[in-house]
């Protein structure tokens, strides 16, 4: 027996696996970091949509949930993440003519794109330039080892870290 989700993709509901929920999760956001910001939306959107109707023609009776090999065909018709072009990192918002990330007072910002909870650590991680996980572990074991004294913390910068805007 295997957990499953009900999500909406291009606005038509499904069942899918947890499995194929993460692969399809990390491609879709793999595949939004490659796409031009100014029509990430639009052009994310039209994927989605694209996606679903792949899905719609492949559901019967017989399988009504979207299993990771499906999830998998869908993937291979659209093409891998890095076909839709390069990666953005950070530094390209800065050098460019494309929208930037406004600073905050504080030197850093709580990510939008990237968080569990209230985007502290995905903010401190792109400032540090480490793998947000990685981040999210120390700081857990460090919370633990600290007898929750990082806690406090967390909550502080929580409350006084704006969030991430975007300058136009």
């Amino acid at each position: 027996m295997k957990p499953t989700r009900n999500v909406n993709i291009g606005s038509i509901p499904f069942v899918i696996d947890e499995d194929a929920f993460v692969v399809l999760e990390d491609y879709l956001r793999q595949v939004s970091n490659r796409l031009p910001v100014g029509e990430r939306a639009e052009i994310l959107e039209d994927v989605e949509n694209r996606i679903a109707e792949i899905f719609a023609g492949r559901i019967n009776p017989r399988m009504q949930v979207i299993s990771l090999p499906l999830v998998g065909e869908a993937i291979a018709i659209m093409g891998a993440a890095e076909e839709f072009g390069e990666a953005q990192t950070f530094s390209d918002y800065s050098n460019s003519t494309k929208p930037t990330i406004e600073k905050s007072w504080c030197g850093f910002y709580r990510s939008v794109d990237d968080r569990v909870l209230g985007g502290v650590c995905g903010g401190l991680a792109k400032v540090v330039n480490i793998d947000p996980k990685a981040l999210r572990i120390l700081y857990a074991v460090l919370t633990i080892v600290s007898f929750s004294a990082l806690m406090w913390i967390y909550l502080a910068a929580w409350i006084l870290v704006p969030e991430e805007t975007i300058k136009k």
